[in-house]
């Protein structure tokens, strides 16, 4: 059988973790050696020879107690830190308890000593085994982009470079970077400053780990271009998008369409962050837009960070010709959220749109009942499958 420590080899770094790791074998054997004289061969008391695998075990790994006097699995009950390990696996049986490492609160990904501990009708033992948490390789959470300065005066076709400023809020279970592209649906000239202060395309932003409610905040800036040909009124759709670089599919956020006009003032910043968080099936999400079949109602599910207090929802499409789309409230009131602290609370609504309706824009806004001018608002723009 090889050996279960891993050898040293010349040049090799011998770290304290290593020392500890073989310290601990040495001291797991001779606690079984003591056991086992203690007990003799002939008392039928349970007896645990060795354990599998040695040194340190990961939660979701497959552990093994070799031994005897066993008995019926099911009637084994083996905890590990004080947490009961729910289920045996296939083969266990009189001589082998086969289980894998359960979650266990408080366990870092840093090796620690717990006790495990076995017992059945037989009797009791425990032994100390090294254990650590599985290493997060996935990034989890959710990152909320809001618009939080936009240009001072109306917005000329001057050749001239305007600035938006977005603020980008993260709740993530590790650090990450996110790749932050803005667009425009006119084809005007549009960048995103990235960490040097140089306008490009695209840009990366890295978030330290960031816990709720407070998250980690960054900031980041974009500018476009409006040519000296736009024509007086053209509207334009500015947003921009934050993906994680290593979670692409899940863990993305947005700012939602900001309706810009030439020749007027921007849209005035929102006082908190309004985000499409879900859009149910038949609808889908594609790209800026929620899509969804003619005459097949939808819930499309939006998201809010709201201050404490009490909130007027107001659900509208400006742009509606026949009155082709509905949209209304799910929520209970329809009309007003209250919220007793701060905090993250979902927004239900149902979109119907009947045939012949065109691509058009939902706003969704929150509005303080105590001052108006603390409100959020976000531009979600929709149309027909």
């Amino acid at each position: 059988m090889p050996s279960p420590i891993q050898k040293v080899k010349p040049g090799d770094l011998i770290t304290a973790e290593f020392m500890n790791n073989l310290l601990d074998r040495i001291d797991n054997l001779e606690e079984r050696l003591a056991r086992i004289e203690a007990e003799g061969p002939a008392a039928g008391a349970i007896v645990i020879l060795d354990i599998l695998p040695e040194g340190v075990v990961r939660v979701g790994d497959e552990m093994r107690l070799i031994g005897r006097n066993f008995g019926v699995p099911a009637q084994n009950i083996v905890t590990l830190a004080g947490k009961r390990v729910e289920q045996l696996k296939a083969g266990s049986g009189d001589s082998q308890l086969v289980f894998d490492i359960p979650p266990i609160p408080g366990l870092k990904e840093q090796a620690q000593p717990v006790t495990l501990t076995l017992s059945n009708p037989k009797g009791f033992v425990s032994q100390t085994v090294l254990l650590a948490d599985r290493p997060i390789t996935v990034p989890e959470g959710e990152i909320l982009v809001s618009l939080t300065k936009a240009p001072d005066g109306e917005l000329k076709p001057d050749g001239k470079t305007y600035a938006f400023v977005f603020t980008l809020k993260a709740f993530t279970n590790m650090d990450e970077t996110f790749v932050l592209t803005p667009s425009l649906d006119v084809g005007w000239p549009v960048t995103v400053l990235g960490a040097n202060g140089a306008p490009a395309a695209t840009a990366e932003l890295s978030f330290p780990k960031g816990t709720f409610p407070e998250g980690t905040v960054r900031s980041a800036t974009v500018q476009i271009t409006i040519p000296t040909n736009a024509v007086p009124k053209t509207q334009a759709h500015l947003r921009l998008n934050a993906v994680s670089k290593r979670n692409p599919q899940g863990l993305t956020g947005s700012s939602g369409s900001l309706l810009l006009s030439v020749g007027d003032r921007p849209p005035p910043p929102s006082s908190f962050s309004v985000t499409l968080s879900a859009a149910r099936p038949p609808s889908a999400q594609s790209g800026e837009f929620v899509v969804i079949p003619a005459s097949s109602p939808a819930i499309v599910q939006f998201q809010a960070e709201l201050p404490k207090g009490s909130y007027a929802l107001k659900l509208s499409i400006p742009n509606n010709p026949n009155s082709l789309w509905t949209i209304e409230s799910r929520m209970t009131p329809p009309d007003s959220i209250t919220m007793d602290q701060p905090g993250l609370t979902p927004i239900l609504t149902r979109l119907t749109g009947k045939p012949g309706a065109q691509p058009t824009d939902l706003v969704v806004r929150l509005e303080s009942k105590d001052n108006a001018t603390v409100f959020g608002e976000l531009t979600q723009r929709i149309k027909l499958a």
